[in-house]
């Protein structure tokens, strides 16, 4: 279980105050090793993860988890994944200041309106519309996501904003009872 900042009722904690999370073994194991360490990855809220706070990466089978690069992993000829240097620092988030929590909203915002001028101030018909809506976007989002190229920051931003302007619409949809079926 997830504890909440005692300060301010979140998870992750938004004052600044330091929460106490349960370890990593607590969490389900996924079955896979961590492709970095060949550590067991464990199901966490934020993704799989290792103990040694390898997040992010997709897991191996644990008898691939240790094979050279170039040595067969399969019938098919496929071949296991570079081995990555671990730098033995778990993932940490970092604090988020209020002036960037601002300027974010006001993305959104600016974003929100230019949308609203481009397709009107019309509710979304249904729950499967905003649903679809929101997939759409995140479709888009994973493409950006898997690019290359010195872009993708700009991508992965613009995407995110998409996402955040299609809830808002479709809260908006909903609030208004424009959720006709």
């Amino acid at each position: 279980m997830i504890e909440l900042c005692p300060n301010c009722g979140h998870y992750p904690c938004t004052c600044g105050n330091s929460i106490t999370m349960q370890p990593i073994e607590n969490y389900p194991e996924a079955g896979l090793s961590c492709p970095v360490c060949g550590e067991p990855q464990y199901k966490t809220p934020s993704g799989d993860c290792c103990k040694n706070g390898h997040g992010g990466a997709p897991g191996v089978d644990s008898s691939d988890a240790t094979k050279p690069f170039g040595e067969d992993t399969g019938s098919d000829g496929s071949h296991h994944l570079p081995p990555i240097e671990p730098n033995n620092k778990p993932a940490q988030r970092i604090l988020i200041p209020l002036e960037t929590w601002n300027k974010v909203l006001a993305d959104v915002k600016a974003m929100l309106e230019y949308r609203l001028g481009e397709k009107g101030h019309y509710s979304l018909m249904s729950s499967h519309e905003s649903y679809g809506v929101i997939a759409e976007e995140l479709e888009e989002m994973l493409d950006a996501v898997t690019s290359h190229g010195p872009d993708k920051g700009r991508r992965v931003r613009k995407e995110l904003l998409d996402i955040a302007v299609a809830a808002v619409v479709g809260l908006g949809s909903f609030d208004v009872g424009g959720f006709q079926w």
